[in-house]
This record gives C-alpha cells, sequence and structure tokens, in this order.
C-alpha cells in the first residue's frame, strides 16, 4: 500500500475523529433515550466533543493510542471551560470503546449506582450480556 501524503494522512485522521464522535453520539443517544449531538465548531472553540449532562466528553478513535495524557489535558481543559465533568472516550480502530474520568467523579458515580442501604439488590436487566454499554449489576 502507498504511503498517504501528510495532507491526506491528516484529512484521514480528522475524518477517523469525526465518524468516532458520531458513532459514540448515536450509541450513548440509544442507550440513553435522549439526542446527544456533536458539538459543530467545538475543535475550533476548544469545547468537548458531546456533552452530556454534567459530562464534557472529548472522544478520541484512533489508528493507534498511545497519547492518553495529552488527550485527558484537552478533555479537562474543554470541561473547566464549560463548567463541566470530564469524561474521555477513545478507541482504537477494531477494539470497544473505553471511557475514563477522575476518580472522585467515578467515586460519585459509583455511589448513586448503590442501592440504599437495606434495600434489596438490583437485578440485572433482561439482556444485559448482548448490550456493550450496560455496566455490571449485582445478581439478585
Amino acid at each position: 500500500m502507498a504511503k498517504r501524503s501528510p495532507s491526506a494522512q491528516a484529512r484521514r485522521n480528522r475524518q477517523r475523529g469525526s465518524e468516532g464522535e458520531r458513532a459514540l453520539a448515536t450509541l450513548l443517544s440509544d442507550a440513553l433515550g435522549i439526542v446527544v449531538q456533536r458539538r459543530l465548531g467545538q475543535e475550533r472553540d476548544s469545547g468537548g466533543d458531546l456533552h452530556v449532562g454534567h459530562y464534557s466528553v472529548e472522544c478520541k478513535r484512533r489508528k493507534r493510542l498511545g497519547q492518553f495524557y495529552a488527550w485527558w489535558a484537552q478533555a479537562e481543559k474543554a470541561a473547566v471551560k464549560a463548567d463541566k465533568i470530564p469524561l474521555l472516550a477513545f478507541r482504537a480502530d477494531g477494539k470497544d470503546w473505553i471511557v475514563a474520568f477522575r476518580l472522585p467523579d467515578a467515586i460519585n458515580l459509583l455511589r448513586e449506582s448503590l442501592p440504599a442501604r437495606g434495600a434489596p439488590p438490583v437485578k440485572r436487566p433482561e439482556g444485559w450480556e448482548d448490550d456493550p454499554l450496560t455496566v455490571p449489576w449485582e445478581d439478585a
């Protein structure tokens, strides 16, 4: 295969990123039952790619992953600007999406998912094994 010119490679990288943003917006829209849209112009405005509730989502789709902390800095900068919680979603070609956020935010999210003291454990939703967006639930 012939090597691409730098401008063609840059164009393909932008295209891959846009495809990733659209795919993640669709997955989140379907899973959450709301419309999640790409924020057009966010690259120019230094904003997150998607906003979902209190979260500013920075989306990365690359052939290979390797710049995690640079991406995380970008996600934090966008979140501060939007007064949101940073969340970084990324995936390599042919791999599953991975989401990263700060430990205090993860603890808050985990705390919200725990049943109230004395409440019965949450049962797994029907078909949870087939849904890549569903988190593991406690066995009842």
